[in-house]
């Protein structure tokens, strides 16, 4: 080896030690960042369980859209708390029946209830599914919240569902980078903490399912294949 080639070896190997000593503390910081989340998501468990079982008995004595949106609230941190799961460690992924329709159904009406301001148009059939429950509902809730968060005032949902197809368009501000909405911790906004298209592609994906988004005109679109 000439003296050139074992200087160009010697430099590459700084080059890589010195990458690995400066992203040390990177990989230290996300540790305890997982680290934490971790124990937030445990430490949230009783509380959590807890105001849900004393608000749904509220709500069978009283009646009103300050219950509704103490619900709606509370739905939201819980969602919050179950998408962080499959992020922090291997989900297992079970097989049961799923009636697919009837989760879609129930998401679409409780934002609707959310977002009184923006027009939905739903399509659904009654569609079953083999699948794990718990991130067939993380995948649909994560894909239509998506869809009525980040809208445009006046706007309008449409959620489509047959035997291969889930859907769900919306009218969307101008977003700069479309192709970068499944990186997580991506944002368009300041608002949420990119995560939610992350792990329904994770979850998607893990399922069979194929899982894509289109940005065009003011109008993004997100269409899962059902398999």
């Amino acid at each position: 080896m000439t003296l050139v080639g074992i200087s160009t070896s010697v430099l590459f190997i700084l080059s890589v030690l010195f990458s690995l000593y400066t992203l040390h503390p990177l990989r230290k910081a996300l540790d305890m960042i997982e680290e934490v989340t971790r124990d937030i998501i445990h430490d949230l468990n009783t509380p959590l369980m807890s105001l849900m079982v004393n608000l749904k008995m509220i709500a069978k004595k009283y009646e009103g859209e300050e219950i509704k949106r103490a619900q709606m609230a509370l739905k939201q941190i819980n969602s919050l708390r179950e998408n962080l799961r499959p992020l922090l460690a291997k989900v297992e992924l079970r097989r049961d029946k799923v009636n697919l329709g009837e989760i879609v159904s129930q998401e679409v009406e409780s934002l609707k209830a959310l977002y009184p301001d923006i027009e939905v148009r739903a399509k659904l059939r009654p569609v079953e599914v083999v699948a794990d429950r718990d991130a067939v509902r993380r995948v649909v809730e994560n894909l239509i919240g998506n869809a009525f968060k980040h809208n445009v005032p006046g706007g309008w949902v449409k959620v489509k569902l047959t035997q291969t197809l889930f859907v769900v368009e919306n009218s969307s501000p101008p977003l700069k980078n479309p192709s970068r909405v499944f990186e997580r911790h991506y944002r368009e906004s300041q608002r949420g903490m990119g995560l939610g298209l992350s792990i329904a592609k994770k979850l998607a994906r893990e399922m069979g399912w194929d899982i894509s988004v289109r940005y065009e005109g003011g109008v993004f679109r997100a269409e899962v294949t059902l398999k």
